[in-house]
């Protein structure tokens, strides 16, 4: 009976961990419970060891707990706004303000780039007035945002080459070499060497 009962409960392990090994299969936890639960059920039906009931229960326990995939699910719930060290806004969804140093504008596209993101597309009235509530709650004046142009004649453009789907009015928009993107209580345009903070998005 004994013998019996140790495999079925092997069985019962290696179906649980071979079932569990297709699901994660790069989950390290499985090598370990695998190592935890061979080794003694090894012995014990080569006749060197007897388990008892209790020592059943425990190894049952330990596989369970091993491979329980809690961790795993509370991993999946992590914002990836805000585990880059981005905020999540209503209105402009994930953003980060880098407040380091200030860049000229291929250095603050290159500074959001770094971290998987680009500057801040403004594409409403609505985002606009939010980036100024933004710089007036974290004591900022100039930002880039997204934005650029080739000549003063020439349309304002993403960073995508697709015109820009909010000006509002463009402040500063009729001065020579101005054919860059800030923010200045509105949309700014100003010229490339300009240093501001970088305003990103994801």
């Amino acid at each position: 009976m004994k013998y019996s009962t140790k495999y079925v409960f092997l069985s019962i392990v290696i179906s649980y961990m071979m079932i569990s090994t297709v699901a994660t299969t790069t989950n390290n936890r499985i090598l370990l419970s695998s190592l935890m639960v061979g080794a003694p059920l090894g012995a014990s039906l080569s006749g060197s060891y007897t388990f008892s009931e209790g020592e059943l229960a425990l190894l049952t326990t330990g596989v369970l707990v091993l491979n329980f995939p809690g961790n795993k699910q509370a991993e999946d719930s992590i914002d990836p706004c805000i585990a880059k060290g981005y905020a999540r806004s209503p209105i402009l969804g994930c953003y980060r303000l880098i407040k380091d140093a200030k860049l000229i504008q291929p250095e603050a596209k290159q500074r959001c780039a770094q971290d998987g993101g680009r500057l801040l597309l403004v594409n409403s009235a609505e985002e606009s007035q939010e980036v100024l509530s933004l710089l007036g709650r974290e004591g900022v004046d100039y930002v880039w945002i997204q934005g650029s142009r080739s000549s003063l004649s020439a349309p304002w453009l993403a960073d995508d080459g697709t015109p820009l789907p909010y000006t509002g009015t463009i402040d500063n928009n009729n001065v020579p070499d101005s054919f860059k993107m800030a923010f200045y209580q509105r949309l700014y345009a100003y010229p490339a060497l300009g240093q501001y903070y970088p305003l990103c998005e994801i």
